[in-house]
């Protein structure tokens, strides 16, 4: 089952945390905390709350784009 393998997967980064003096563990992918779905409630399982950091965001890179531009360079 997919869900148990990934609970396994952060339990065990959970605890390395701990044991190595972490004090916080980034879940990620929470889009919209008031809304009750699936990945909320999963990660909310864990006991954790979510803390909304400003200026956190993610871009995505197409690598393929960069690697395109570099061989136009190269030539």
């Amino acid at each position: 089952n997919n869900r148990m393998e990934l609970s396994a997967i952060l339990w065990t980064m959970i605890q390395y945390g701990i044991n190595n003096g972490f004090n916080k563990y980034n879940f990620y992918g929470i889009s919209n905390p008031s809304k009750e779905d699936g990945v909320y409630s999963f990660k909310r399982g864990f006991n954790g709350y979510v803390e909304e950091l400003i200026g956190d965001y993610e871009t995505p890179v197409s690598l393929y784009y960069y690697f395109d531009k570099l061989l136009h360079i190269l030539k």
